[in-house]
């Protein structure tokens, strides 16, 4: 039976402690692709961001401190299991580059035969330091369990110690002006399956010196007198007392209504995806592909490519479910600004088929169906 966790009060305790505050947006703080890593690999990255997914408009911030373990209102624990192939690939356009697992042509949220190469770790934090003395911040990757709940078992890991703040001005309460992404460079890559979770942890003594970070959620005038439950329950948090172990931040309930507000910690994975039968090395695509329709298909599929600025050949690939390739063609970009082209799928049995257009490094990729 799920388990409800409801706080017995309204005010949640958190004014001396600092544990949450709305801070309002933050998209206006996303990180530029100029500012991460790049691939050499013919590949697009793909943000695994739930947060931004499940429509939170805004943000709250709360305070973590691993150390925190009685009568402290603070949270001692924050994770993000990502269970779930879908976010976007692209910073600067975020809004119309989401991708999920049905635009890979993948038939769960998360198969079996999928591979992750996670690159970086973003999360937004905020960090004062008042004391001198260094405090220590911990990322973690953890495997999950079968139920999606993250494990103890630690695949990667990376800290920062520093005695100064890390936010601007050495202060934690000043708004969303107070956060930045904090990025680590991971380098892992999941074995056929494997399925990771994000663990945070703040360790310190002195309580004159805050470690936060932000959560997203959908506010009360939206629904609930807190914020609505989570489409992506994937968060996790403890919060002692008054949650003494380890929950999915979905299930916290209010006395009065709603939810907790800090259902999706802003932990924004930079992966790429791998399917070991289809064969794709890509996120959607970093290729402007304006239309290939229609989909379902019978006979004819029409592919359009912006070509601007292409010089070498446009590749377009169909393969199969069990990634055969069963139709390859390559030609030089039109001179008009856009490629066209048909692909003859008469002859193809019905079924799913994944699309796969190239030109050089630029890659697209999609799922059709063809009935006849």
């Amino acid at each position: 039976m799920k388990k409800i966790f409801t706080i017995l009060f309204l005010t949640l305790g958190l004014t001396s402690t600092k544990a949450q505050i709305n801070i309002g947006p933050i998209r206006t703080q996303a990180p530029q692709p100029s500012n991460l890593n790049t691939s050499s690999r013919a590949s697009t990255n793909l943000y695994i961001d739930y947060s931004y997914l499940n429509g939170d408009p805004t943000s709250t911030r709360w305070s973590l401190n691993s150390y925190y373990t009685g009568i402290d209102s603070s949270v001692n624990y924050i994770g993000v299991a990502f269970d779930n192939i879908c976010g976007y690939y692209d910073y600067a356009n975020y809004a119309s580059t989401i991708v999920d697992a049905e635009d890979l042509g993948f038939s769960s949220e998360y198969p079996n035969d999928v591979l992750l190469r996670y690159d970086s770790l973003l999360v937004f934090i905020a960090h004062e330091n008042n004391s001198g003395v260094a405090d220590t911040i911990i990322a973690q990757l953890n495997t999950l369990n079968t139920d999606n709940t993250i494990s103890s078992n630690m695949v990667w890991a990376d800290s920062v110690i520093t005695s100064t703040g890390l936010s601007p001005g050495n202060t934690w309460s000043n708004g969303i002006n107070s956060f930045y992404f904090m990025r680590f460079y991971v380098g892992y890559n999941t074995t056929a399956g494997e399925k990771l979770g994000a663990v945070f942890r703040y360790l310190n003594h002195n309580k004159t010196d805050t470690f936060g970070l932000a959560a997203g959620y959908v506010p009360s005038a939206m629904g609930g007198y807190s914020a609505q439950q989570s489409n992506y329950k994937n968060s996790f948090l403890r919060y002692p007392p008054f949650i003494s172990s380890i929950a999915r931040n979905s299930d916290i309930q209010l006395v009065g209504g709603g939810y907790l507000a800090g259902q999706n910690w802003v932990v924004i994975p930079r992966a790429e995806v791998y399917n070991t039968s289809m064969g794709i090395l890509s996120a959607k695509g970093n290729l402007e592909v304006l239309k290939v329709f229609p989909n379902p298909a019978d006979k004819l599929l029409h592919v359009e490519v912006n070509d601007d600025g292409l010089n070498e050949k446009i590749q377009i690939t169909l393969c199969d479910i069990q990634g055969k390739q069963v139709y390859t063609f390559a030609d030089l970009p039109q001179t008009l600004g856009i490629y066209r082209s048909e692909l003859d799928c008469g002859a193809l049995a019905q079924g799913l088929y994944q699309v796969i257009i190239s030109c050089g490094s630029k890659i697209y990729t999609q799922r059709i169906h063809i009935v006849h």
